[in-house]
């Protein structure tokens, strides 16, 4: 850090090696575990149940945010089919067009 290079330590320094450090923590507890859990996997090892459950958890996850998305396209298609027969007359044909949606919250 800076200690190193001036001799004398200072609070920006030290907040900088404490995010290297946190961001090191991070790179090796998660991302390098799936990592290694794959490269034990092809080696025919056997993986830990920790690593089971965290597969698993962002699968659910995964599903449930899928799950939630079909589940607003469907609103809104359902929407844009009631101001369909609402706005064109009845001689008129809808061919085609594009929803657009405000996506702020």
């Amino acid at each position: 850090g800076d200690f190193t290079r001036t001799g004398e330590r200072k609070l920006a320094g030290v907040m900088k090696d404490g995010v290297n450090s946190a961001n090191r923590y991070y790179l090796n507890r998660f991302r390098d575990a799936y990592r290694q859990a794959v490269i034990d996997l092809m080696m025919g090892l056997p993986v830990t149940e920790d690593l089971y459950s965290i597969f698993s958890k962002e699968k659910e996850h995964e599903e449930k945010e899928k799950e939630s998305q079909r589940g607003a396209q469907e609103q809104v298609s359902l929407l844009l089919q009631t101001y369909m027969q609402l706005l064109l007359p009845d001689d008129e044909k809808f061919h085609g067009g594009w929803a657009l949606i405000d996506c702020d919250p």
